[in-house]
């Protein structure tokens, strides 16, 4: 039973790590993409999202988007859906 509890942390530690590091390298691109503003409005977006699947689908939109305000648009309307 220990060893079955232990397992379950060490896999939401893997995905908590996964999600902060998915974070990280959105802002990290949509920096020089997009410019400071729209990147420095992605941290409060993304916080509330714990779905790494959700998260690699706004990877696709970063490359997808015309600007910044389209993509936080796109952000923002996932976010409001959860």
């Amino acid at each position: 039973m220990l060893a079955e509890r232990i397992n379950e942390w060490f896999e939401e530690l893997i995905q908590q790590g996964l999600q902060q590091g998915e974070r990280r390298l959105l802002i990290r691109l949509a920096r020089p993409r997009f410019g400071e503003a729209d990147a420095d409005a992605l941290p409060e977006l993304l916080e509330s999202i714990d779905d790494v699947e959700k998260l690699t689908t706004i990877s696709e939109w970063l490359l997808e988007s015309a600007d910044g305000k389209a993509f936080l648009m796109r952000v923002k309307t996932l976010v409001e859906k959860q």
